[in-house]
């Protein structure tokens, strides 16, 4: 953002807001300093590859838009799971295991189609 700007939460959604890069941003939610919504969490990672709003403004389609798509919601024991559209399950019958999705979580940057919601901090899977 220019110099000056100031990031007003509306302090119902948000209670708390700041400016970050994006990979700032995913650094912070994965050390649990800042934490990210799942809809935030995915749209910084898209907007990883752009580092100025020129290239961001170049990528964009007006053709783009395409019908909305869900994720999915699994609810386990401790935490969650989200799946989303992309993923190559999504849409079949899916059975989550909780055990070794530590193991499973993405670097940023790195593809993902699952959100893993482990001790308060959404992560991406790998896919």
């Amino acid at each position: 953002m220019p110099e000056g700007q100031v990031c007003v939460p509306d302090d119902r959604e948000t209670v708390h807001g700041l400016w970050v890069s994006p990979l700032k941003g995913l650094q912070e939610n994965i050390r649990g300093e800042i934490p990210l919504s799942p809809p935030t969490l995915i749209t910084l990672h898209e907007l990883l590859p752009y580092n100025k709003l020129a290239d961001l403004t170049n990528a964009l389609r007006p053709d783009a838009w395409a019908e909305p798509q869900l994720p999915v919601l699994f609810k386990l024991e401790k935490g969650a799971v989200i799946v989303e559209p992309w993923d190559p399950q999504y849409g079949k019958e899916i059975e989550i295991k909780p055990n070794g999705l530590e193991e499973k979580t993405a670097a940023i940057g790195a593809p993902f189609s699952r959100l893993w919601l482990h001790k308060g901090i959404w992560r991406p899977l790998k896919t």
